[in-house]
């Protein structure tokens, strides 16, 4: 699995990027970011002097410190329409920002809103973060335009507690995801039924669970007759995992689906 991105919680004086992303709604001010109060100044003089207004998608840029520090203010439109389909469309562009302009070292600020102070929220920023540098590379012989390997984070400052309450969660399920993309991702000439078994046991082993792989013998006694007819196209016979974890508490099922290659469903597993 390629190494997820680290997300750094950082309080405002801590600020250490090379590149800052910052993001207003059309109604903030910059005084009221998270942000140490001489860059906040500074920020808001020069968007006054030049009449910015925070229309979404609207990129200003400037720099501070005599060059050392570079700051991009990404609009975010007017509070109001500001959604969850809006917000991860702004931080998308954060993230894009970052690539673009090579910044080794990323920090972002997004806007004070309903959309960033929850703890929901804060628990999809944090795994999207965690997530943004993502890549399967498993068969390349370089690592070319990754993106940054750590971003720091400024939460809203009236949200920082909920968001250190919700890394752990976040951390563990952008590694959970970036583990179904790796094996979503592996082509059908290593990922056999076998091979997929194979890992489900490791998994297993790692997360304290109970795995039990049932083959081609047991899964005739067991009539899984649909299972066996579609095997029978393969060279590779089918498996059927079994993953077991807890003792106490209701039992819930899940169902899975491990295609391992399928021309009949391949064009619509997108």
């Amino acid at each position: 699995m390629s190494p997820l991105t680290r997300v750094v919680l950082s309080a405002p004086d801590r600020l250490s990027a090379d590149l800052l992303v910052l993001g207003l709604c059309e109604s903030d001010r910059v005084e009221d970011a998270a942000l140490p109060a001489p860059m906040a100044t500074a920020i808001a003089t020069e968007l006054r002097r030049v009449r910015w207004k925070a229309e979404r998608d609207r990129v200003h840029h400037l720099t501070l410190e005599r060059g050392r520090r570079r700051v991009a203010v990404l609009g975010a439109g007017p509070s109001r329409d500001l959604d969850r389909r809006r917000f991860d469309g702004w931080l998308g562009k954060a993230l894009q920002l970052g690539q673009e302009q090579r910044a080794s070292r990323l920090a972002i600020a997004p806007p004070a809103h309903d959309e960033t102070r929850s703890a929901a929220a804060a628990f999809r920023v944090l795994v999207r973060l965690a997530l943004s540098g993502y890549r399967f590379d498993a068969f390349k012989a370089s690592d070319n335009g990754r993106p940054a390997r750590a971003v720091q984070l400024l939460p809203p400052r009236d949200a920082a507690a909920v968001y250190r309450e919700q890394r752990a969660a976040a951390a563990a399920a952008a590694e959970g995801a970036a583990l179904a993309r790796d094996l979503g991702n592996t082509p059908p000439n290593v990922a056999t039924p076998d091979w997929l078994a194979t890992r489900a046991r490791s998994i297993a082993a790692d997360a304290g669970m109970k795995a039990t792989v049932y083959r081609l013998a047991e899964l005739r006694k067991m009539g899984m007759g649909g299972l066996i007819a579609v095997g029978e196209g393969s060279s590779h016979a089918p498996r059927l995992v079994r993953l077991e974890w807890g003792r106490r508490g209701p039992t819930v099922a899940l169902v899975g689906k491990g295609v391992t290659f399928d021309t009949g469903g391949i064009s619509i597993k997108p």
